[in-house]
Parts: C-alpha cells; sequence; structure tokens
C-alpha cells in the first residue's frame, strides 16, 4: 500500500498517473551522456572505471526513451514540434554513436543502389584493399558499415 501523494514505484519505473522513468535515472543518464560527448568516456554512478563503449549507456537510453514515449500521448504534430527532452538526448546519442564515434568506418550512400554495388566492388578488389574487408574468415566480413 502506498500513499496517493507519495511516488509510486514498480520494478523501478514511477507508476502514479502514467508509466515514467525515475528522474534520478533520467539525470544519470544525463551526465553519462553529457561526460560522453565531452570526453568521449563516461562512467555509471557507483562505478569508478571509465567506459569507452557504448553499448551500456545505449541500452539506458533505449529503455529510457521507450518508456517514455509509450507514455506520451500527445498528437503526433505536437511530438514532432516539441519532443521530449529524453528524445532529443536519444537523437544526440545516435548521432554521436554513428558520425562521431563509430565502430567502422561509415560509408554513406547516394541511391539505394549504391551499396550493393560497393560491397561487390570491395569483395573483387579485396587483395589490394585488405584495409576493407577481411579475408581470413569465411565468408569475408566487410571492415566498413554503410548508412
Amino acid at each position: 500500500m502506498q500513499c496517493r501523494q507519495s511516488r509510486q514505484t514498480v520494478t523501478g519505473l514511477v507508476v502514479n498517473k502514467k508509466v515514467n522513468i525515475r528522474s534520478e535515472y533520467f539525470d544519470g543518464a544525463r551526465l553519462m551522456c553529457h561526460s560522453l560527448f565531452s570526453t568521449g568516456k563516461y562512467h555509471i554512478p557507483g562505478n569508478a572505471t571509465k567506459i569507452t563503449r557504448l553499448h551500456q549507456i545505449e541500452g539506458i537510453l533505449n529503455h529510457i526513451n521507450q518508456v517514455r514515449t509509450s507514455s506520451d500521448q500527445r498528437d503526433d504534430d505536437v511530438k514532432k514540434h516539441a519532443p521530449l527532452a529524453s528524445r532529443i538526448l536519444y537523437r544526440k546519442f545516435l548521432f554521436f554513436r554513428t558520425f562521431v564515434s563509430p565502430e567502422l568506418p561509415t560509408i554513406i550512400c547516394e541511391g539505394p543502389s549504391d551499396e550493393a554495388y560497393l560491397k561487390v566492388a570491395i569483395q573483387q578488389l579485396a587483395s589490394k584493399f585488405p584495409s576493407l574487408i577481411d579475408t581470413t574468415i569465411s565468408p569475408p566480413k566487410l571492415k566498413v558499415k554503410f548508412f
């Protein structure tokens, strides 16, 4: 039993009038993102080691975005013109992960068929450009990604 005026939490989610994320959890995610965007590293509260891999923070932001987006009852036009702070933060993270600190070099193609042509060309020229494809494994794996 919990009072109506108090914060009612179930499995880490606030469930008073609508399902939401605890504000401390979102503030911690914002701090981690700020550190990541400014230094390229972040740390999870309670853990002193700096982390450079983006998988953990991506999971946290995915969780926040999913919960807040599913509980957002506004019209689509309003959502486009006034996005939630969590969605803005998630967009900044996706931009950072894709263009600022990608795991592999990213190739942006102009047309829909360019990706197929480039993949075939890289496979055909693998001996001349070994930094683009790993031929030691079967099937060969590209060392680039396409956007």
